[in-house]
Parts: C-alpha cells; structure tokens; sequence
C-alpha cells in the first residue's frame, strides 16, 4: 500500500502554518501562567523570553509547536506585554535547535503535557486499529488521531508524522487481512468465490450473450410482495447461504467490524465485473467474502422487513374491518333499543302506573282493586314476556364470544393472503434465541414441517382465548387461523427481542451490540478511559454526589423562597402558590427585504455555487474507497449530480440536458462519490458556515424573532423546474 495523501495541499498547509491571532487571541495566550513565573525567571536574555513566551503562545492554542520566524505583529506584542526595548531583541540570536528543544520540554512539563514519542504512538496505533477495522475514511481518522492527542494532552506532531502512523496501521491491517486469507481460504473457496464473477448458467446458447455475471443477480433484492419476487427472493436467499456456509469461518477468522463489512460489500456493489476482476487475488477474494457475507444478512433483514409489514398489514386491516362491521350494526342496534324501550313502556311501565293509581284510590274497595290491578297486569303480559327473552338475549354471555369470534374469523379469511407473502420467508429465515420460548418451540416444528401442520402443533405460545378459537366446537383444527397467529406471535417476538436474526445488522440479539463481558472485565479501566467515563465511574460515588448538589439546589431555592427573593412566586391566602413567568415583549422588526437581490429569480446553480464557494461543501464528497481514487471529478460534476437527484430529474436526462456533460463521467461520480455519510458531511459543512455568519447570531440572541430552532428543514420538494435552463425558486421578502 502505497503513503496514504489524507490532506489536500491547501490542508496541509494550513495545518502546517502558524494561526493568526487577533488582538483578544493575543490578550488570552501570550500571557505567562503562575506555574511558570519561576521558569519564566531563569530565562536569561529578553530574546529567550519573549521566544518562550511565543512558543509557549502557539502551543496552547494548537497542541503544536512551531519553528520560526514568528509574525511581526505577534513578536512586537509580546515585546510590549514584557516591557522590553524592541532594539534588545536580537532574532538572529535564537538557537532554533538547542535553545527551542530546552523550551520544548519546559513548556510540556509545565503545562502536564508529553512529548510525541514511541509510548504516544503506540496508544495511538491502538486507538487507530479499531478505526482501521471499520475502514474509517483517512481523514476521519487524521481528526480522531489529533483529537486523541489533545485529550490525552500529548503534543501533535507534524502532518508527515500523523501520515505515516495512519498509513502503518493500514498496512499492518491490510497484511493481516491477506495473512489470514492465505491460511483461512482454500483452493475450493477460492473457486467458488470466482464462480461469482462468471456469467449465470442459460439453456437458451444463443442467449448467452445476453446473459449477466452471478455476482450482478445478487447485488439488488426486491421488497415486493409478489410471488414471482418472492420465489426470486427466495432463490438468492438459498444461494447465498451456500456461499455464506463455504467462507463463514474465513469471515470470523478476519474479523472486521459491522462497518468494515459494508465498506467491502459496497465496494463491490458500486463496481462493475472487470473493476472485480482486474484486483490482486487476494484483494479480490477478501472483496467478495464480505460482498457474500453482507448480501445474506441484508436478504434476511429484507426478508424479516417484509414480515414485519405484512403482519402488521394484516393486524390493520382486521382491526378496521371489525370496526366498520360494528359500526354498520349501530342502527340496528338503535332499532332494536328503541323498540325495547316502547315495549317496556307498554309492558311495565303503564301497567304499573295504573296500578299505582288504582291501589292508592279511596274510592274503591280492596276487592274491586285487585281485580282491576289483575286486568292491567293481565292486558301487559305480552309486551313482559318479550322484554324477557330480550332480557335474556341480551344477558347471554356466548353474544360476547360471538363477537370476539369475529375478529378471528377475519383473521383466517385474511390468513391466505398473508401466507402467500410471509409462509416461505418464515420458513427459510434462521430465526435464533431462547431455545425453549413458546414461540421458539412453535416456529421450529413450523419449519420442521415445512409448513404443513395439523392438530400436534404447539398451542403453548397462544393465549388461552386464542387457543380455544383455534380448535373450533367441532373439534377441527383451524389451521389458517394457527398460522396467522403463528406470524404475529413471530413477529411480535422479533419487535421485542425474543426472536433474534444472528446474521443480520438490525436483528441481533441485545447482547452482540454490547462489548463481550470477559473484554469488559479484563480492559474496564481502558474502556473509561477511552469513552472519557473516569469520573462517573464509580456509580454510587456518583448518586451521591448528585444528590448532594441537588439537595444544596432545593436549599437555596427554598430560602430564596421563604426570603421573599424570587418575584415569579406568589402565595395565596388559601395557602396555595402560583408561579408565573413575565410576559415577553414584542418588538417591531425591520423588512429584510433590502438585503435580498432585486431579482425575483435566482439559479439554483448559482445557489449551489455561492453555497460551496463559502462553506466548501463539495469538498465532503468523497471518493468511497477512500485510497487508491481516481482524478477527483470537476466541480459542475457534483453539481449536475445534486441538481439531479433533488429536482427528481435524474442523472441520465441531466447529463443530456446539460452542456458540456459527460454522461458516464456523471455516472460514475454519482456512483461513487454520493453516500449518505458524504451528504450528512455535507450538510453539517453548510451548518458550520450558517454558524459562523454574524446575522444569524443578531437574530438567536432576541428571543421571538426567530424561532427556537437553530436550522428549520428546507425540503425544497417543489422545484421540479429544468436545472439546464435555469432551474430557479423564487426568493421572499
């Protein structure tokens, strides 16, 4: 591997340059620290101090120390904060060599910092190695390196230094990763690996032509419900897990992380067959290792997303339905209420009324009474009789199991459906977790019978309700309805970690994200370290401390209470308190509608050119590969490539459409260059310049003038206007 370029030209240069203070800046580093007044004295010359002083300026504000000569401007400071005669300084007299390197070590020891030396750079491979593994981008791990180094207050060496470091570790990975595969990969494996870079077997020869590479089958999977996607789903899951069963164990043996994985996987995915072919054995070997391993845990993970859809499809659609059924019976429940209603009034109501009137009247007889209250009851027996059996309608608990047994009957007349999309993916995906779970046990005689089941299925991992819908009064086995439930309970299991999917990214169990626990026990301390956790590591020590700070909080705020000090806190005569924030004052903003171009119309390729010539965010799109890149395409380029994609053109009619673009050119850099890693390092690029400007900060600082958030979401979804004749949106004032 040849020396890694991490920095551009005009980095390293501004890396490798002095900072340019301002007056504040000078104020705040060229000032000498109580630790160092009695290093300071043993200075001899005026010409020595005022050097230290500089040194010892620049290495506070960068980490770094620099070789001379030093700004007029910042030389002339000093002079005048140590009130020396500028004649007495004598530059020419400095030892650059000697004399800089006793400064140097003054100033490390004072200030608690290390040299840059063979214990630092041993830390720091360490702390690279996993970056490496993951196959960081370099400049990534150029900013992590100083990073490192500042906040284990060691001093940053030069960018030549840092370069090589990096490209060590690189190369010492990159030997590993051959090592391993010349001993972990067989001559068969090998083989069988190249297979993927041959043209797909055809009965038609006359068709060969036309016929594409196995490894171009297996780079796109489809997210379609339909049969023919799935079967074809289904057929590259079985391929892969032949391939992924050949090399799994050379997978493990090289042992790379998540992200290493997918730089390797990616890069095969972007190539075409003859950028696969054209690679070092090995580099081709290690390339479509990780392409197998990747392309069967995204397959699986497809296969579990669409699942996951389907059930839950499913579990809408019943819900609804069952609600509209009810829904539509409510007028014939109201019917059948208001008809109960009449004949209670007619049955029970009126009669009691007349008998009422009857018993309380003087003027009868007790005789006559009961044959008159005997007629009236004897004129209302019918309507009694049916508001019983109404009664008793309504009282019967099997009218409530009807109901439940309703949204079940949904979900078995819905059960084929959902079998035709999900029944082969359950069956082929190698579920994993607690071996003895209900639902574990359910699934595994599910696939053990390749979906064929009958009464001796499992029931334990249903509810006792679901159970005895199931097995009808008859007798008879539901099975569409068990195997609906089958796949919500699967699916449910998968939601909440019960069932776990190993070779995926998102589906694992819990513990496989986590750091393995004899790792955490034998490195704790060095773990802390690395995560800047020291402080808080002790846990009790910790609560205690907040409770503390907390209890002190509640002290102060109570007596400030109790003192009559806070004017947000009033108390009622009731005893009751109230608290109350002061109203925010409005205040009249002037239009900014000076500050806009007169024109109405702006070119978005004007925007994006304003745009990246003040905060650079081009420069985030990097190649992929990161090492080994091809000339860096121009900037129009990535232009017509933004332009492309935002305003839902596409790349091919962009490149028609615009002058002087190369369509494969355009292609290839969108390939390449756009990943979603680059257009969030793009983005954050802009928001580091929206931050730095001055008039955002006038606005943040007068509450109500501009909203809370720091960025609001442009989504610009509505340009759809032709980027080549200047495609524009309109500027408001």
């Amino acid at each position: 591997m040849p020396q890694l370029q991490i920095l551009t030209a005009a980095e390293r240069t501004e890396f490798e340059s002095l900072p340019v203070f301002s007056r504040a800046e000078r104020q705040r580093y060229f000032q000498i620290p109580p630790n160092l007044d009695a290093v300071f004295t043993t200075l001899r010359t005026p010409t020595n101090q005022v050097y230290f002083l500089l040194r010892l300026g620049y290495f506070r504000a960068t980490g770094r120390f620099f070789p001379g000569p030093y700004p007029a401007a910042d030389i002339a400071d000093v002079v005048g904060k140590l009130g020396f005669l500028p004649g007495l300084i004598a530059v020419d007299d400095y030892d650059e060599k000697a004399t800089a390197s006793r400064h140097r070590k003054l100033i490390l020891d004072s200030l608690g910092f290390r040299a840059f030396g063979p214990e630092a750079e041993r830390e720091l491979a360490q702390e690279l190695r996993g970056m490496v593994r993951s196959q960081a981008r370099p400049k990534l791990m150029w900013l992590r390196s100083v990073e490192f180094l500042q906040s284990h207050k060691t001093e940053i060496p030069s960018v030549a230094t840092l370069t090589d470091c990096i490209t060590r570790e690189a190369r010492h990975h990159q030997r590993h990763l051959a090592a391993t595969l010349v001993a972990q990969l067989s001559t068969t494996q090998r083989a069988l690996l190249d297979t993927l870079l041959e043209k797909a077997a055809s009965e038609d020869e006359t068709a060969s032509q036309w016929q594409r590479y196995r490894v171009t089958l297996l780079k796109r999977f489809s997210q379609s419900v339909r049969p023919s996607r799935i079967k074809a789903n289904i057929s590259d899951l079985r391929t892969l897990r032949e391939l992924y069963g050949h090399v799994d164990t050379v997978a493990e043996a090289l042992d790379l992380t998540q992200e290493g994985i997918r730089y390797y996987a990616t890069s095969v995915l972007k190539a075409q067959v003859f950028q696969i072919e054209r690679r070092a054995d090995e580099d081709r070997h290690l390339h479509l290792v990780y392409f197998v391993t990747h392309q069967y845990y995204r397959l699986q993970e497809t296969l579990v997303d669409v699942l996951l859809t389907c059930v839950q499809t499913l579990l809408n659609t019943c819900k609804r339905e069952h609600k509209e059924r009810f829904y539509v019976t409510r007028l014939e429940r109201q019917r059948s209420v208001s008809a109960f209603a009449a004949v209670v009034q007619q049955g029970v109501c009126t009669p009691l009324t007349h008998s009422e009137h009857i018993a309380f009247c003087e003027q009868l007889a007790a005789e006559e009474k009961v044959h008159r209250i005997q007629d009236v009851l004897r004129t209302g027996q019918p309507q009694r009789l049916v508001v019983e059996q109404q009664v008793a309608r309504w009282s019967d608990p099997r009218a409530d199991a009807v109901a439940e047994a309703e949204y079940y009957n949904l979900l078995e007349a819905r059960s084929l459906k959902l079998q035709n999309r999900v029944a082969e993916r359950v069956k082929e995906v190698h579920f994993s977790g607690d071996e003895h779970s209900d639902v574990r046990v359910a699934l595994r005689y599910y696939q053990s019978k390749n979906g064929v089941i009958d009464q001796e299925a499992p029931l334990e991992f249903l509810d006792p309700q679901e159970q005895q819908q199931v097995m009808a009064a008859t007798g008879k086995f539901r099975g569409s309805l068990y195997k609906a439930l089958l796949f919500i309970k699967v699916a449910e299991a998968v939601k909440a970690g019960v069932l776990n999917v190993r070779h995926s990214y998102k589906y694992r169990s819990l513990d496989d994200y986590l750091v393995p626990q004899e790792a955490w026990r034998s490195a704790r301390q060095e773990y802390l370290d690395r995560a800047g956790l020291t402080a808080v590591a002790d846990c009790q020590t910790l609560l205690a401390s907040l409770a503390e700070t907390l209890a002190a909080q509640f002290c102060e705020t109570n007596q400030r209470m109790l003192q009559g000090e806070n004017p947000h806190l009033t108390f009622r005569p009731t005893g009751s308190w109230h608290v109350f924030t002061p109203k925010t004052e409005t205040e009249e903003v002037d239009s900014l509608a000076s500050v806009f171009p007169k024109s109405r119309y702006i070119s978005l390729l004007e925007v994006l050119a304003t745009v990246s010539r003040l905060s650079g965010f081009v420069e985030e799109f990097q190649h992929w590969q990161g090492r080994h890149t091809p000339a860096r395409p121009p900037v129009p380029t990535f232009f017509a490539g933004i332009l492309g994609y935002g305003c839902f053109i596409g790349t091919h009619k962009m490149a028609r459409i615009s002058t002087g673009m190369n369509e494969a050119e355009l292609e290839n850099t969108v390939n390449w260059y756009f990943s979603l890693d680059n257009v969030h390092a793009a983005n954050d690029r802009i928001l580091r310049c929206m931050d730095q400007m001055a008039l955002p900060e006038l606005y943040r600082a007068r509450p109500g003038v501009l909203s809370r958030r720091r960025h609001p979401r442009l989504d610009g979804q509505n340009e759809r206007e032709d980027a080549a004749k200047g495609a524009s949106f309109e500027t408001s004032s």
